[in-house]
């Protein structure tokens, strides 16, 4: 989600507004862009049963009279206690971290790119953007084994119709940076629905594992002009049997995994 702020100089935190979407169901994590932290303390930003990961801009120290840009991701305790922060980057533009839970084998990885802007006389283009999705890829290629791999965050790349699939076919040096990216780490990208108020996607969620995923939503909220992205997922952990006893749903339909590449839909087409 890009937050606008996580704790703002002149506004009141919504440090408050994160904790009650995070307790609200139990959540695993949320991913968080453009958190404009700089000298904020962990105290600060404390959640009770989860831990913080930031990766914050670097190389300026503001933009139009406040920090500007960075990266964050709080995680469940439980899943916490097995992760470590890998990736920390920031080349004054674009922003990156990465965790890896050793005990899953589960990589979630962060990215907030600020729109290329001449006005703002700071270039974000494919140089910029390369250069910080090669930390990425050098990190998980460190890792041994084939990770599950959740990749999220604002990419403020408009331009990319993800429900057309010849797409790929394009000249846009952006664009086939983050499509080199996708196909080495045989990542899918699941948002297909504006996640903007002007009707852009520009938050973005890939995985190498569509089988986690069973439900994936954008909605409005009034913290931000981006939408808040949720992901319901199937993800077990070592703690699945505890969180198992606790939990309920809401609709028989969030049970379901749509995304599941053992579906056969055409036989359920040929049922109904």
């Amino acid at each position: 989600m890009n937050i606008a702020g996580l704790k703002p100089q002149t506004t009141k935190s919504k440090v408050p507004f994160i904790e009650g979407i995070l307790k609200d169901q139990n959540q695993l994590f949320i991913c968080l862009t453009e958190t404009w932290l700089k000298k904020h303390t962990q105290a600060e930003l404390k959640i009770d049963g989860y831990k913080l990961y930031r990766s914050d801009r670097t190389g300026r120290k503001h933009t139009y009279g406040r920090y500007s840009g960075g990266t964050a991701l709080y995680l469940r305790s439980d899943l916490a206690a097995t992760s470590e922060q890998l990736l920390k980057f920031s080349n004054g533009v674009v922003e990156a971290l990465v965790t890896h839970s050793q005990k899953e084998n589960l990589i979630i990885a962060v990215v907030y790119r600020q729109p290329d802007s001449s006005s703002s006389g700071y270039t974000s283009g494919a140089p910029e953007f390369t250069e910080a999705l090669n930390k990425i890829t050098s990190t998980i290629e460190d890792i041994q084994g084939t990770p599950d791999i959740i990749f999220c965050g604002d990419f403020n790349l408009p331009g990319i119709r993800w429900n057309v699939s010849d797409e790929y076919l394009t000249t846009n040096a952006l664009h086939n940076t983050i499509y080199n990216f996708q196909n080495r780490h045989f990542l899918t990208q699941l948002v297909k629905q504006p996640t903007h108020v002007a009707g852009n996607i520009l938050d973005l969620v890939f995985t190498n594992s569509r089988h986690l995923i069973s439900e994936i939503s954008s909605n409005k909220t009034s913290y931000s002009d981006h939408h808040q992205v949720e992901i319901s997922t199937f993800f077990k952990s070592h703690f699945a049997c505890m969180q198992n006893c606790q939990r309920s749903f809401s609709n028989v339909f969030q049970t379901l995994n749509f995304f599941s590449d053992d579906v056969n839909w055409e036989e359920l087409e040929n049922s109904i």
